[in-house]
Protein backbone atom coordinates (compact mmCIF):
# COMPACT_ATOMS: atom_id res chain seq x y z
CA UNK A 1 0.00 0.00 0.00
CA UNK A 2 2.89 2.35 0.75
CA UNK A 3 4.07 2.03 -2.85
CA UNK A 4 0.86 3.72 -4.02
CA UNK A 5 0.33 6.45 -1.43
CA UNK A 6 3.87 7.33 -0.27
CA UNK A 7 2.35 9.00 2.79
CA UNK A 8 2.54 7.14 6.10
CA UNK A 9 0.46 9.83 7.86
CA UNK A 10 -2.41 9.36 5.43
CA UNK A 11 -2.20 5.59 5.84
CA UNK A 12 -2.43 5.93 9.63
CA UNK A 13 -5.45 8.22 9.29
CA UNK A 14 -7.20 5.82 6.92
CA UNK A 15 -6.48 2.92 9.27
CA UNK A 16 -7.95 4.86 12.19
CA UNK A 17 -11.09 5.70 10.23
CA UNK A 18 -11.52 2.06 9.21
CA UNK A 19 -11.00 0.89 12.79
CA UNK A 20 -13.57 3.39 14.08
CA UNK A 21 -16.12 2.22 11.54
CA UNK A 22 -15.55 -1.43 12.41
CA UNK A 23 -15.85 -0.66 16.13
CA UNK A 24 -19.22 1.03 15.57
CA UNK A 25 -20.38 -1.99 13.57
CA UNK A 26 -19.33 -4.30 16.41
CA UNK A 27 -21.19 -2.09 18.89
CA UNK A 28 -24.33 -2.25 16.75
CA UNK A 29 -24.03 -6.04 16.59
CA UNK A 30 -23.59 -6.25 20.37
CA UNK A 31 -26.75 -4.19 20.94
CA UNK A 32 -28.67 -6.32 18.45
CA UNK A 33 -27.52 -9.53 20.11
CA UNK A 34 -28.26 -8.21 23.60
CA UNK A 35 -31.85 -7.24 22.84
CA UNK A 36 -32.93 -9.57 20.04
CA UNK A 37 -31.05 -12.85 20.25
CA UNK A 38 -29.94 -13.30 23.87
CA UNK A 39 -31.31 -16.47 25.51
CA UNK A 40 -33.18 -15.93 28.77
CA UNK A 41 -30.59 -18.04 30.63
CA UNK A 42 -27.90 -15.48 29.79
CA UNK A 43 -29.84 -12.40 30.90
CA UNK A 44 -27.30 -9.99 32.44
CA UNK A 45 -27.55 -8.28 35.81
CA UNK A 46 -27.68 -4.60 36.68
CA UNK A 47 -23.90 -4.16 36.89
CA UNK A 48 -23.37 -5.65 33.43
CA UNK A 49 -26.13 -3.48 31.93
CA UNK A 50 -24.61 -0.32 33.42
CA UNK A 51 -21.11 -1.28 32.27
CA UNK A 52 -22.42 -2.13 28.80
CA UNK A 53 -24.15 1.21 28.31
CA UNK A 54 -21.25 3.21 29.75
CA UNK A 55 -18.96 1.37 27.32
CA UNK A 56 -21.35 1.95 24.42
CA UNK A 57 -21.59 5.66 25.23
CA UNK A 58 -17.80 5.94 25.42
CA UNK A 59 -17.38 4.22 22.04
CA UNK A 60 -19.93 6.52 20.40
CA UNK A 61 -18.38 9.60 22.03
CA UNK A 62 -14.91 8.70 20.79
CA UNK A 63 -16.33 8.01 17.32
CA UNK A 64 -18.06 11.40 17.20
CA UNK A 65 -14.93 13.12 18.54
CA UNK A 66 -12.84 11.48 15.83
CA UNK A 67 -15.24 12.57 13.10
CA UNK A 68 -15.30 16.16 14.41
CA UNK A 69 -11.50 16.29 14.62
CA UNK A 70 -11.16 14.86 11.11
CA UNK A 71 -13.25 17.62 9.52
Amino acid sequence: LFLYFQSPGLMVMLGGIATSAILLIVLYAAIQFKYLFLPAELKPGLFYNCAFWISAAAIVAVGIYGIVKLF
